[in-house]
């Protein structure tokens, strides 16, 4: 028995993106056999309605299951679609991936924050060191205690007309970096981020990563 006959079974819920992982759709398996998968529509779960990923023939996929801390994740393609149910081949080792690590771009976007909680919302200027689906890294002025909530507002420099970006995080550890001036790095993690909000940050980190390899070569 192979590790992904270990891993996945019937039955078991699993996540489908189309994209390169930038945006996961949900979806269950229905069968196994003969180095075949079967999968049922897979649909992005939004606060009001089920959208549908509808999958072609030839199109490539990631198959991402979910166990404990990790994620095993399948490189396939689509081979068809019968019976209502999408067959992928079933042959490939698996890729295990630490759950709690997300893909990180290393940017400096402006950003103000504010301490969520308090009566007077006031917010403060800093910069990004980092930023990831789940959260960012921030250059601030102050000390800012691990486990204090906060807002965060941004916006993402591309083509489109920019939209500011409202997240509740937050601060994860707080380090001074600069020991004669009032400088630190505050690592936040975003609360409550909806899916719309999340895949709009992946696409774009998975975006810049591509540039960025692009120009190496």
């Amino acid at each position: 028995m192979s590790i992904e006959q270990k891993i996945i079974t019937v039955g078991m819920p699993i996540d489908i993106s189309r994209d390169g992982g930038a945006t996961w759709c949900i979806s269950t398996v229905k069968d196994i056999r003969e180095g075949i998968m079967s999968i049922t529509l897979p649909y992005q779960q939004s606060p009001y309605i089920k959208m549908p990923l509808a999958l072609s023939k030839g199109d490539r996929v990631q198959v991402r299951v979910k166990i404990d801390n990790y994620c095993f994740q399948l490189d396939t393609w689509v081979t068809d679609c019968k019976d209502k149910y999408y067959h992928l081949p079933y042959f490939r080792k698996m890729r295990r991936v630490d759950k709690r690590k997300q893909a990180r771009l290393p940017i400096a976007l402006d950003v103000k924050y504010s301490y969520y909680g308090c009566n007077l919302i006031q917010f403060k200027d800093a910069t990004t060191v980092d930023l990831s689906g789940g959260g960012m890294k921030m250059l601030v002025m102050e000390e800012i205690k691990a486990n204090t909530p906060l807002l965060v507002v941004f916006t993402l420099p591309t083509n489109q007309i920019p939209k500011a970006i409202l997240i509740k995080a937050r601060a994860t550890h707080c380090k001074k970096i600069d020991f004669y001036d009032n400088i630190y790095h505050v690592g936040i993690k975003f609360e409550n981020i909806t899916n719309q909000i999340k895949s709009q940050l992946l696409r774009y980190i998975y975006k810049k990563i591509v540039e960025k390899k692009a120009k190496v070569y």
